[in-house]
């Protein structure tokens, strides 16, 4: 297995105020953090963001866990978001590939390091608890996408099948600092949601699928969700070296609860 590394945007629906909803209804799809489009009416459209929204997201991003960032090569996000700004609203849902395939009336330069890919499925890891505690309520996650986890048959062999590749991943030494920082717990909280599949100890997952739910789970760190969305990937087009190891970083941009970054760790 190798993986890739990328960064990933959600949505999911949340409360929101009256005012967020008159915007939501009547002038459009655009979405912010922690709160998405109303669930119910004629009159509800697309999820959708643009460059102004995205930008703050990731300068906090590049803030709160800097080392992380520069060691994955994702530095030059808040710079490449710019591509964007020549899109007026870009929808989560529509053609994979390229940003700019569809939608958008001003098109002066090409997104060429962002594309849709469709609806992803990934085990998502929040550490937020290990994240600088002078952040406040900000949240950060990880994102491991692999191939079993579109299965909707037990939960409990993929997920096993992916410890040693943590374990791998924590014992990198050019990703000392991304541990260090962000995930110091990766493989002991990996493990103890492990143990909740544990049937001879009735673990409250024993027997878990996948099911046809977006959202799974798993215990308070961990879950499977699996939302459309949109990546940045920062050697598009051939602009930087890709680097010819196991591990590839990119970042990517989903639609949940409004919407969330994930640093997504790819596995091949």
């Amino acid at each position: 297995m190798g993986f890739r590394i990328c960064l990933l945007f959600i949505m999911a629906l949340l409360p929101v105020t009256n005012a967020q909803l008159t915007m939501t209804i009547d002038d459009s799809c655009l979405v912010r953090p922690k709160y998405g489009p109303p669930g119910h009416g004629r009159a509800r459209r697309s999820p959708c963001v643009n460059c102004d929204v995205l930008r703050p997201e990731l300068i906090n991003l590049n803030n709160s866990l800097p080392q992380s960032i520069a060691e994955l090569g994702l530095s030059d996000v808040v710079t490449d978001v710019e591509e964007l700004c020549d899109y007026d609203l870009i929808q989560f849902r529509g053609p994979i590939g390229p940003i700019g395939s569809g939608g958008g009336r001003r098109r002066r330069r090409a997104a060429t390091h962002w594309s849709r890919v469709g609806r992803v499925t990934n085990l998502v890891y929040n550490v937020t608890h290990h994240v600088n505690a002078t952040l406040g309520d900000r949240e950060q996650f990880f994102a491991f996408d692999f191939p079993a986890l579109d299965s909707l048959d037990p939960l409990e062999g993929p997920l096993q099948s992916l410890l040693q590749t943590l374990e791998e991943f924590r014992d990198r030494p050019e990703y000392t600092a991304t541990n260090a920082e962000a995930m110091p717990s990766l493989v002991e909280e990996f493990q103890s949601m492990l143990d909740s599949f544990n049937c001879s100890n009735s673990g409250p997952n024993c027997g878990l699928t996948r099911g046809e739910d977006s959202v799974v789970q798993l215990d308070e760190y961990w879950s499977v969700v699996q939302r459309f969305g949109f990546e940045y990937d920062p050697a598009a087009g051939g602009t930087r070296r890709r680097r010819a190891i196991r591990f590839r970083f990119a970042i990517g941009i989903p639609s949940w609860r409004g919407f969330r970054i994930f640093i997504i760790i790819r596995i091949y």
